[in-house]
């Protein structure tokens, strides 16, 4: 009997973890989007000055390009030159390869452009995204 109370304290702890790193995890992501919308915003502020007022049309794939590679080099310089992003900092928790390292060019391009198929895949898996991007790519979270 005190063998199966063990179990279910531990079962019901791991899902308290589970619960507390999701909730950090959205709060890093949600940090992470007011940031790149300010960015959005200075950006298309800039080249509002550039064309003297004129809208840019919606469906310009050049600026449609420039707000992907704004987004890019966001996450990118963030996680390569300090392991995590502002979001990630405020929450306290940074991204590091299995071994504890700073992850890779490779490992940080993985991470990036396999974010929307995780997303889309996880429900299915009965897993989080950040799992399977941990399977995919070799890379986890870490406490700071």
């Amino acid at each position: 009997m005190i063998i199966i109370f063990q179990k279910l304290i531990i079962e019901i702890n791991a899902g308290y973890v589970f619960i507390m790193f999701f909730i950090k995890y959205t709060g890093a992501m949600i940090y992470d989007l007011i940031i790149l919308s300010i960015l959005f915003f200075a950006y298309t502020s800039a080249l509002l000055l550039f064309t003297h007022g004129q809208a840019i049309p919606p469906a310009t794939r050049w600026y449609q390009f420039s707000l992907f590679s704004i987004i890019f080099v966001y996450y990118y310089g963030s996680i390569r030159f300090g392991g995590q992003t502002i979001g990630m900092k405020a929450w306290r928790f940074k991204l590091t390869t299995d071994s504890g390292k700073k992850l890779s060019r490779q490992q940080i391009i993985a991470r990036f452009f396999y974010f929307i198929p995780a997303t889309l895949i996880a429900p299915f898996c009965l897993k989080g995204n950040y799992k399977l991007l941990h399977q995919w790519t070799q890379t986890g979270f870490k406490k700071v």
